[in-house]
């Protein structure tokens, strides 16, 4: 082989060896320019409240101890945390009959087993796990609007990602001689953040 074809012989099997490979060889005179941003995202406070369940009792019958279970679901990220609180939304804490208001249930007028050692009607609730509105567990009286609130909650944390649940179960002993009617209240569960 002559020299030329050495030397195009060589530089066949440098190029080759280049194939599929990329080499970035800057000119000596190469300019750069390069921008900077920053990425940013910003998260807002929450603070929500979700009931689930219902007070509603249904139809129940004289002569009985019944309950309705709800739960209080809180999603908070105040690092300071959150009290909710429950009470009557005004300052007649009686269940009202909506066919004739003179028919009540009145509400507690002490902490009570209410189910089943109350002998006349009377109805409250009861916050907490466990026995939740068992027979024999401690029911409050529905404090007014005008009364110190029932604590549910207090936290000085940030709830846990799918929320704080917080069991709430109202209980109602009915006498044998309780008017026939529907019985309605209203009461007010508030969220504060910390």
């Amino acid at each position: 082989m002559n020299k030329l074809n050495k030397v195009l012989a060589v530089a066949s099997v440098t190029t080759m060896a280049f194939v599929g490979m990329a080499v970035a060889v800057p000119a000596a005179n190469a300019a750069t320019d390069f921008k900077t941003d920053t990425v940013s995202l910003t998260i807002g406070e929450t603070l929500m409240l979700t009931l689930t369940g219902t007070g509603d009792f249904g139809t129940v019958s004289v002569a009985s101890a019944n309950t309705a279970a709800q739960n209080a679901n809180v999603k908070s990220n105040f690092v300071g945390g959150y009290v909710l609180i429950l009470n009557d939304q005004d300052t007649d804490t009686d269940l009202v009959g909506t066919t004739s208001s003179s028919n009540t249930i009145p509400t507690l007028a002490s902490a009570s087993t209410l189910l089943p050692n109350q002998s006349t009607s009377a109805w409250g609730v009861y916050v907490g796990t466990g026995t939740t509105g068992a027979a024999g567990s401690t029911f409050q009286p529905m404090p007014s609007s005008a009364g110190t609130p029932i604590q549910i909650a207090s936290t000085s944390a940030i709830s846990a990602a799918a929320g704080d649940n917080y069991p709430v179960t109202y209980g109602a002993q009915i006498s044998g001689s309780q008017a026939p009617d529907i019985y309605e209240d209203i009461v007010v569960y508030t969220l504060t953040s910390n």
